[in-house]
This record gives structure tokens, sequence and C-alpha cells, in this order.
């Protein structure tokens, strides 16, 4: 369809008088005058005429409607029902003291998001030991997700029981729909409805499955009639990689069927398709990356390594120095010379930044500081505050308020990845889900392989997007992805996530 044109009110009107001076010789048309004024009225009466019949064009299709109404009734036609919110599950691993009992309700809280979860059913300890308590998150949302070994208190601790539980797996808690998510799924149903086993009959079975974010469908890559099914979780959980007991619920829906979210049931696979079915997960595949930034907007003053006073970093003294932590802590460290310029002493109370694969960059304070040339500095305060207790040869640099969209950024970007894959979500991601694409093919100038350079290039975008970024540049370090062909000769299939960000000024 045509891009509707909607023209302005100023212009109707000059169309209008455009066609009174045609029509009548000598006629007066300038502002105030009997012609402009009868215009002027009947553009204020056509532009709503306009307007609707911009909105109905958008609305008349599924890929640019905007409104509940217009989507209800494509979801009709699809079978698509837009779902709401769902809390998060899973367990968590409980000691006690003694032989007792949990009891079903028991409240548990993660102090770091404040999360609540209640555990499900009795937790029985026949002896003193450990137990895996069942949880569900009090509340809808992704703040329910937390990677195992994760640290829950209990509200109420009861009588022998440790007052800490250790989560093995906790997910399946996310947002409601948005209506562009629900476009996108009406799309996708309207394109390849699921039946007899194709590829969109797998990937909806398998996304039935709470706690399944997307599902990848590999066909006859060990041969005719074998499958490899990938399953990935959510990112908001802290980890896309599917843990066991995941992976043998996506596999009895496969096997057995499921019910859609829009209520009608599925039919598991034909049985021998299902007996050559393999069913694995995405493993991370960290990669380290050099970030060249230059923020418009910076908080100048405070700042260790010193930042100059103008608008952004300046290479002449922001100083990437290396910091090797004796103890497994977050608190002392050592800090090495910078290779080149002139050092220059951390001081009490200034702010530095540190990248942490769990949180993106953070904050911390200096509270002491030793030493002379090679300093022991001494930090508290960290925010976000990191999961990680040690990071050893971790580049410091000045805190910025920039580098917090700039976090999120990179995190969006690369949760945007599937296995082995390099394209975004988008509306039409069936192409993505099938997808086998090449990894050996290297720039022929450069030299370096084209997955993590195309990498970079979108990576970039999206920095700038996100920020108030002047100039961004990248060098990805090239790493070619496993694709799941790898998954039955010895690896499961890979996915790039973010292991490291050196962070370079651009001068």
């Amino acid at each position: 369809m045509a891009d509707f044109y909607l023209p302005t009110q100023d212009e109707i009107r000059d169309q209008i008088l455009r066609d009174y001076r045609l029509e009548i010789p000598g006629a007066v048309t300038t502002e105030g005058s009997d012609l402009w004024a009868r215009a002027t009225v009947l553009a204020q009466t056509l532009l709503p005429i306009y307007a609707n019949g911009d909105a109905l064009s958008r609305e008349a299709l599924p890929d640019t409607a905007a409104s509940d109404k217009a989507l209800i009734r494509w979801a009709r036609i699809a079978g698509v029902a837009k779902l709401g919110a769902s809390a998060a599950v899973g367990s968590a691993t409980v000691s006690s003291s003694v032989s007792t009992v949990i009891p079903s309700g028991t409240v548990l809280r993660n102090p770091t998001t404040g999360a609540m979860f209640s555990t499900v059913g009795a937790t029985v300890f026949a002896s003193p030991g450990t137990a895996a308590a069942f949880l569900v998150a009090s509340a809808t949302g992704t703040q329910g997700n937390a990677l195992a070994g994760t640290s829950l208190e209990f509200v109420a601790t009861p009588p022998g029981i440790s007052p800490t539980a250790t989560v093995i797996t906790l997910a399946g808690g996310d947002a409601a729909w948005t209506n562009a998510r629900w476009a996108t799924e009406i799309l996708r149903t309207l394109r390849a409805r699921p039946a007899a086993g194709n590829v969109a009959h797998i990937i909806a079975l398998a996304e039935t499955i709470p706690g399944v974010e997307q599902a990848f469908v590999y066909p006859a890559l060990r041969g005719t009639g074998t499958l490899d099914v990938v399953v990935m979780t959510s990112a908001a959980s802290g980890t896309r990689v599917a843990s066991a007991s995941l992976l043998s619920r996506v596999s009895g829906a496969l096997r057995f069927g499921a019910r859609a979210p829009s209520g009608e049931f599925l039919a598991g696979i034909p049985a021998d398709v299902y007996e050559n079915t393999v069913v694995s997960c995405a493993v991370a595949q960290p990669t380290p990356f050099t970030l060249g930034y230059q923020a418009s907007r910076l908080s100048p003053f405070g700042a260790w390594p010193p930042a100059t006073s103008t608008s952004y970093l300046d290479s002449t003294q922001w100083y990437n120095i290396y910091a090797y932590y004796p103890t497994p802590n977050l608190t002392s460290f050592i800090v090495n010379v910078p290779g080149s310029g002139s050092p220059v002493s951390p001081k009490v109370g200034q702010s530095i930044a540190v990248w942490f694969p769990s949180v993106g960059f953070s904050k911390a304070t200096i509270t002491a500081v030793s030493g002379t040339g090679t300093w022991t500095v001494t930090v508290g305060g960290w925010s976000p505050a990191p999961t990680e207790t040690a990071v050893p040869l971790t580049t410091i640099t000045p805190w910025c308020d920039q580098l917090i969209p700039l976090s999120t950024a990179i995190f969006a970007y690369f949760a945007t990845l599937g296995p082995g894959e390099m394209t975004p979500l988008t509306s039409d991601d069936i192409a993505r889900r099938c997808r086998w694409p090449r990894t050996s093919d290297t720039n022929p100038i450069t030299g370096e392989v084209e997955w993590p350079t195309d990498v970079g290039g979108r990576l970039t975008a999206a920095i700038y997007t996100a920020t108030d970024a002047q100039d961004v540049e990248l060098v990805v370090a090239t790493k070619t992805p496993a694709v799941p062909l790898a998954s039955y000769l010895g690896s499961p299939p890979s996915v790039l996530t973010c292991g490291a960000v050196i962070l370079q000024p651009i001068p």
C-alpha cells in the first residue's frame, strides 16, 4: 500500500486559493480577504477527513496498525491472543539443620531487586541437609527472573532453616505483550500457520512453554528426516542459556503437543520426526570489544582518571588503567601506572567506572588511596551492584552519566542475537529463525571475518540511537560463532554475548 499523503491545513488552503485564481481571473486571495477566509474554513473542514484517511490506511494492515481495535480484528483472523504479563517460576536450594517441613506459601525475597517469592507445596526435610523448594514470583514481570546462584532470603525464617536460599532457576517472568509484539506474532501466524510438523508448528509448540523467549529450527542438518531445535530464554532473566528442565518441557511439548496462547491445542510432531529430533540450548560465547566513545554530555568534575572541562572526554587525560585484585573482592585493588601520559593520582571522593558483564558500566566512589605511581585504591558503593566478586585485569575509566544508556544499548543489541545469527528481530523474523549465516567469509581487504564486522556496524548504530554520542568507533574481536551443526559434533550452538568492553576515548 502506498503511503497516504496527509497535507497540512495551509497546504489545503493554498490549493483551494490556487483554484480560485485559475477560475476567477483577478480574484483577491490575499490573507484577510473574503476568499482567503472561505478557503480557511473549508481547509479546517477537510483536514479531519484527510487525517481519518491517513489513520485508516495505517490501521488496514497489521504491520502498520497501532490501535487495539484494529489489532483485535486481525488477532481474531489469525487466532493469536494478546498475552498478559507472566510471573517467574523455578526453584531454589534450601538448607536445614533439623528434620522439618517448610509450608507452602512461605515468602522469600531477592535482596537485590526486592522481588518476592512464595514456595509452592511443602518442602520436606526427612533429615538435616538440603532440598529444592519450588517458587513462584508474587508479581508478574521480569523483576522475578534471577540467575542461578542468586541468593534469596526468607522474610520470616522457619526454625532450623538457613536464612538464605540459592536459586537453581527462576525464569519465565515477562511483561505483557506490547501492540508491536502482538502485531509481530499476528504477521508470523498469517504468513506461516502451524501445520503438520512444519517449522511454524515446531516454533509454536516450543514457545508455548513459559521461559522460552525464542526457538530456532534447523531442519535436515544431520540428514533427511532430522530436526534440530535450539531454545533460548529471555534476556531479561540475565542469561539466554536454557536449563535442562526447560529443554525437557520443550521436548515434551514437541512429542505430546501443547495448548497455544490462542487457546487451541497444537498436536505434537510425528513420531518418526520426533525420534530424530535434538532439542538443545545455545551456549553463550562472550566476545570482548574495544569501544571508542565520545560523549556530548558529561559530568566532568569528580571523575578519575580525570575528565576535561570540555564537553567530551579527552584522549590525553582518559587513561585506561588495569586493576588487579589481590583477593576476590571489589573493595581494594592495585592500579598500575598508565603506559603513556602523565599519571594523575586518584583522590578520595572521586568516581570510577568499570564494565561488568552482569550489569554493564558500574560506578564506585574512591574511599582511600595509598602508594605513589602504583596505587592501592579502596572503593565502595558500586551502582548498579555487580554480581561478580572479582574481575582481574579490568579497565578503569572515569565515570560519565552517558555510560548508563550506553550499557543499556549494548545489552539490548546482544539480546537480539540468536545462535549463529546477526539479524535483529523484526516483524519479518522468519528468515532470522531459519537462516544459516555464512561464518567463514573474510573481507578481501582487511582479512577480518565478516560476521563480527557486521556486528560492529549494527552495534554502532544502536549506540548512536540510544545515546547522545558525538562519535563511536568499534573494534570487535574476530570470533566466529558456532552454528547448530556443531550441536551433534560435541558442542552446542553458540550465541554471542558481551563479555568485556574496553572503553577508549576518541580524540
